[in-house]
């Protein structure tokens, strides 16, 4: 991978002890990876994997350099746009696709992929393409942890065979880290490809960067889009509320599809210890309503990748009005390896996939309340942790008091104090024993982000309405209007 370097006019945390107090850690498991003597990844009282320390105690220059190289919060290294340009530069740029050569919208019936998917299969049809054809010898990826007493459901593991990528299938909205499985992967002598979210896929860039082993073995880097990342409480919190209590929960499936309704629509399915299955919607549960962020990593707020612009090949949901309606699901793929565009367009031609090429605005509109968290959103945030005070690592948007109207400030401060909030609500609700003492600590905040969603969205109809009485009423000399 070429050499980059950024440029950093904020203080960069020296350690990955700084991030963490910060509320900046996403637990990735890089800074492990790179120095294990000096850092390790254990889950907390919250369900987050995070950064401690290790056996030695005091981090020298060299080691606070290589943290600040790859750690993706650490507010050091190359950024998004760093990467990319060193990757892609010969391709085209968007400021919120990235550097991209195509875009689709697609998805794959064959072989039972897009069935056994979250949305159109392509994620799993991509690796299973590059095994195929020699590309890769493995696949680096999350899988269920099935080992006997795994306390946590889901892992990073290395798949080789084309039946054990498909038992990789489906998103998980649940805490990994990548240190233990790097570590394998540096052992091996195969290439491999990797796949995570953003800030992951960023994380394994810069590891790249300052390890050759690692960079030798890391053949393609391939990303989810991500609204954010669940803590363990996710998962348990709607176990809980279906009857699960959360020690007794054995699998779940976050994206079971629904074939009566929208792909929007999903539900879960989970198994308990003693053998029960449930299914439920999503739709009829406390933990539903993404935009709350409910049991998200506090990290999440200070990213601006919605897509992966660092990886090779990006897939995402269509949450597109021509294709939410298919309960079967389709893909939003961004494509900006030329290796990989030349297999998707070969893809088309045979029939193997089937959709059409999407404009970046169509990329954006799947995306859109992503985009408009991580990017003004994030830049009202920063100015507002700029206020209490708080370190924030330097991002590709500058911290802005006015970056969101009024009333999307006031309900973007109750999103912040309820994602924060919920963490130790869960836990108190664990210790008494009740899922209704969790809905009774976080409902004050709920109730307040419904009420100011409530007025923001006539807010939004006003201002629309506005614009248009103001068009349909423009004078004759003005090239419009009443005649």
């Amino acid at each position: 991978m070429p050499d980059v370097r950024h440029s950093n006019a904020l203080p960069i945390a020296q350690d990955a002890l700084q991030v963490v107090q910060h509320s900046a850690c996403i637990g990735c498991g890089a800074c492990a990876a790179a120095m294990p003597e000096l850092y390790q990844i254990e889950m907390n009282d919250y369900g987050e994997y995070q950064a401690i320390g290790g056996q030695q105690v005091e981090p020298t220059d060299t080691n606070r350099e290589a943290f600040a190289q790859v750690c993706p919060f650490s507010g050091g290294g190359p950024d998004e746009d760093d990467i990319g340009s060193s990757l892609y530069g010969d391709a085209t740029a968007n400021e919120y696709v990235g550097f991209h050569r195509d875009c689709y919208v697609a998805w794959v019936d064959k072989n039972n992929y897009r069935a056994a998917g979250s949305s159109g299969g392509m994620t799993s049809w991509m690796l299973a393409k590059l095994l195929g054809v020699g590309e890769i010898d493995g696949v680096i990826h999350v899988k269920p942890a099935n080992s006997p007493g795994e306390r946590q459901l889901f892992h990073y593991a290395i798949s080789h065979t084309l039946d054990e990528v498909r038992a990789g299938a489906k998103s998980r909205y649940y805490p990994v880290e990548m240190s233990s499985v790097l570590s394998e992967v540096r052992r091996s002598t195969g290439r491999y490809a990797f796949v995570g979210v953003p800030c992951f896929v960023k994380a394994v860039r810069r590891l790249c960067l300052v390890d050759p082993e690692l960079d030798a073995r890391i053949a393609y880097c391939i990303a989810i889009f991500c609204g954010h990342l669940k803590s363990r409480a996710f998962a348990e919190a709607i176990a809980w509320e279906l009857g699960v209590e959360p020690a007794e929960l054995e699998t779940i499936d976050f994206r079971h599809k629904l074939y009566d309704r929208p792909a929007s629509q999903y539900g879960v399915k989970l198994t308990s210890k003693s053998g029960e299955t449930l299914e439920h919607p999503m739709q009829g549960l406390a933990t539903k309503n993404w935009g709350l962020g409910m049991f998200k990593y506090l990290a999440c707020d200070l990213c601006d990748d919605v897509v992966g612009e660092t990886a090779d090949i990006s897939f995402g949901d269509a949450w597109l009005d021509e294709y939410r309606l298919d309960p079967r699901g389709a893909n939003v793929v961004v494509v900006r390896n030329q290796r990989l565009a030349e297999l998707v367009a070969q893809a088309f031609q045979n029939g193997e996939i089937e959709g059409k090429p999407l404009s970046t605005k169509d990329v954006y509109r799947s995306q859109e309340a992503g985009f408009r968290h991580r990017r003004p959103g994030l830049a009202y945030r920063l100015w507002a942790r700029e206020q209490r005070g708080e370190w924030s690592p330097q991002k590709r948007v500058q911290p802005d008091a006015h970056a969101l109207p009024p009333q999307r400030r006031r309900i973007m401060d109750v999103r912040v104090q309820l994602a924060d909030r919920c963490r130790a609500a869960f836990v108190h609700a664990k210790q008494v024993g009740s899922f209704q003492t969790f809905l009774s600590e976080i409902d004050p905040l709920v109730t307040a982000h419904q009420r100011l969603s409530r007025r923001g969205l006539w807010l939004r109809i006003r201002r629309k309405l506005s614009r248009l009485a103001k068009s349909f009423f423009k004078s004759p000399g003005d090239g419009g209007g009443q005649k």
